[in-house]
């Protein structure tokens, strides 16, 4: 944490919109209507004050009032209220109060003092959704809501508070009055409240770069999350490195494992360690300032490599199968997301780096989840656990993944620097390894235990005693036929019960042994 002087970052505030405004055109225009005003600043030019002349409320047919890209402008709200006019209990429908999308700039004054935004629905910024520029100098933002991030303020680029407030809002997820964003920028005055009274920066949920001008004393409070985050990024790769290392030092000195079987155990560790890597790069990427094109490969490669781990340890549990149709979906998986080198349909990235979902968005987990279905039935058919509790193992595999799956989801928007998913992978590849390491041990020791059956068999069958045996038939068959009958008969059920034998679980009762030895 760093402290400035708070006379020069307000003359640094100062600056920056004195830089962004300065020398364009000013001229004031009256509105009465929601889409009087949405006409006014589609017409404005660069530096023009739009004033609103009474209440403003959105009828249903209404959009959200937008700031298009290029636009630089200042709205006085005059001591008047945009009103949305969304109520979450009762619509569907979606609807911030303001809109700024990236390259524009809007400045929000109120020269009335009684100005207000409020009744906004929407998933981020229930009152602004702020992807340029903000300057607010007054107002208040309040009874907005979000069902995600920002009940008053969702900041996904830059944002000065310089006046005003913003209470009294809403969010399921982060930020109930203001988020700011992973790469986003927020710089608030002291004497600007957020949240409560008592605690005037409460409701800020920061995940980015922000700057508190303080209003109590000449210094000022700067958070730098990014920068946190590159730190937690090199300190929560190496646990789950660490335990990869181990485990692939286990397999290799793993007894049990065919060479064949090792191998594809090895390709598995070096792909689910090159997926670690691939969300570090990924993470680190999403934080700089710039868009960065490496960001659409690395992005590629994490969503084609996910369902290549899954078919390798289909050939750990069964490695002389063939899955030419796990392989047809796995290019095709690849082949959906090469897309976003051309096309939105899948993935795509904004022009400031902003990550965001196609229609197509879901095909790694889809296919994923078809065939880990598919490894759970080949291992259950495989292996045959003999004991009902050792099935819970791969359900506990199943569960961890999609729990981790469900957190990437739903858990804040944290920017993880290894997504849970691919930590719950890391994981699930030690249990389903121990799992199988068991099985294996089993087939072992089933092995040595048909080799002594076998060894027992050959020892009560040696070889002089059937060429005797034989002899001695031999010889019957010329001086007594009937006998030599009786004798084929009776040595036949001898060497049966050698071979039963082999097959037998249980102890052999003695009255069948005397019998058996009386043959």
């Amino acid at each position: 944490m760093k402290t400035y002087p708070k006379a020069l970052l307000r003359a640094a505030v100062l600056l920056v919109v004195a830089l962004l405004v300065g020398g364009a055109a000013r001229a004031e225009s009256g509105v009465d209507s929601w889409s009087a005003l949405q006409d006014s600043i589609d017409r404005a030019e660069d530096g023009e004050i739009i004033t609103l002349s009474e209440d403003l409320k959105a009828l249903d047919a209404d959009a959200q009032i937008t700031i298009p890209a290029g636009k630089r402008l200042t709205l006085d709200l005059n001591g008047h209220v945009l009103d949305s006019a969304m109520n979450p209990r009762q619509t569907e429908r979606k609807r911030c109060v303001i809109k700024i999308q990236e390259g524009a700039m809007l400045t929000l004054r109120d020269s009335g003092g009684s100005g207000v935004l409020t009744g906004g629905f929407h998933d981020n910024g229930g009152g602004v959704w702020n992807l340029g520029t903000l300057i607010m100098e007054g107002g208040c933002v309040t009874c907005n809501t979000a069902l995600d991030s920002g009940g008053g303020v969702a900041n996904y680029g830059t944002m000065v508070l310089t006046g005003g407030s913003v209470q009294g809002n809403t969010a399921l997820r982060d930020g109930g009055e203001v988020f700011n964003e992973a790469k986003a920028r927020l710089t608030v005055g002291g004497d600007v409240v957020i949240g409560n009274d008592e605690a005037k920066h409460s409701g800020i949920c920061n995940e980015g770069a922000l700057t508190v001008i303080g209003a109590q004393n000449n210094e000022a409070r700067i958070e730098d999350m990014p920068t946190l985050k590159h730190v937690i990024a090199n300190l929560s790769a190496i646990p789950i490195a660490v335990l990869l290392l181990a485990l692939l030092l286990t397999v290799w000195l793993d007894a049990y494992l065919s060479a064949e079987r090792k191998r594809v155990m090895g390709v598995i560790i070096v792909l689910v360690f090159s997926l670690i890597l691939q969300n570090y790069m990924d993470n680190r990427l999403s934080l700089a300032e710039v868009y960065n094109a490496l960001r659409i490969p690395v992005s590629i490669y994490g969503y084609a490599i996910r369902p290549v781990i899954l078919v390798m340890f289909l050939y750990i549990v069964k490695p002389r199968g063939r899955y030419r149709v796990a392989w047809a979906m796995v290019g095709a998986n690849a082949a959906v997301y090469l897309t976003a080198f051309f096309s939105n349909i899948a993935i795509y990235f904004s022009s400031n780096g902003h990550f965001h979902a196609g229609p197509l968005r879901h095909t790694c987990t889809l296919i994923s989840a078809v065939l880990y279905a598919w490894l759970f039935w080949l291992t259950m058919r495989q292996f045959r656990p003999r004991q009902r509790t050792e099935s819970w193992i791969p359900i506990l595999v199943t569960a961890l993944i999609g729990g981790a799956a469900i957190m990437d989801f739903t858990v804040a928007f944290i920017e993880q620097p290894v997504a849970y998913l691919t930590m719950a992978i890391a994981i699930s590849c030690v249990f389903y390894y121990t799992w199988l390491h068991l099985q294996f041990v089993r087939e072992h020791e089933d092995a040595l235990v048909t080799g002594q059956r076998v060894q027992q068999m050959l020892s009560q069958i040696k070889p002089h005693f059937l060429h005797n045996a034989l002899t001695l038939i031999i010889d019957l068959c010329d001086t007594a036929p009937q006998k030599a009958k009786e004798a084929t008969v009776e040595f036949s059920r001898y060497l049966r019960g050698n071979m039963e034998s082999i097959d037998r679980t249980g102890p052999i009762s003695f009255e069948k042994e005397l019998e058996h030895t009386k043959l």
